[in-house]
């Protein structure tokens, strides 16, 4: 609340016409037997504020959270690629499919067990063959969440030709 000085120290009290603008003083604080009370109305309300702060944090973390959600994929699709190598570098030593397969589910689990451990959950690595001497890989999880109750699946995958090396004759 504004409180607006209406005295003239020379006349005492004067009428509303009598005012010029010199004579009005606007104060911004009272004197109360409490002390001294401010009525600036300006700014946030505690409510406001609350509620402003709350939903601010709360888009922070679901910022956060998104990248998380983000990096447990890229670690996912990395540790494919890396198990996806490693299957087809088995099988030009081996010759044996199921050894490459193998190979590429303990080369995809070895680095997600390195790289991943505090961000996937409940992975599940499988590794098979398609037509065309293909393998494919793939893992599916769930990111680590923030948010209590709530579970972002990962799914990941990579498919790569078995490099069949021949004689020439």
């Amino acid at each position: 609340m504004i409180s607006i000085d209406c005295h003239n120290s020379k006349s005492g009290l004067r009428s509303k016409s009598d005012f010029g603008p010199d004579d009005l003083k606007v104060r911004f604080a009272t004197f109360t037997k409490a002390g001294l009370e401010s009525n600036f109305e300006g700014g946030f309300e505690t409510p406001e504020a609350l509620i402003a702060i709350t939903a601010l944090l709360a888009v922070v973390m679901l910022f956060i959270q998104m990248a998380l959600w983000g990096y447990a994929y890229y670690v996912a699709q990395a540790g494919v690629q890396t198990g996806d190598a490693t299957a087809r570098d088995s099988w030009q030593y081996t010759n044996s499919l199921t050894g490459s397969l193998q190979a590429g589910v303990e080369g995809t689990q070895a680095f997600l067990t390195q790289h991943g451990s505090t961000l996937l959950n409940n992975t599940t690595v499988k590794a098979q063959v398609l037509q065309n001497n293909q393998i494919r890989l793939s893992v599916v999880g769930k990111a680590e969440s923030i948010f209590p109750g709530v579970s972002l699946p990962i799914h990941a995958s990579s498919i790569g030709p078995l490099q069949l090396y021949r004689s020439s004759g």
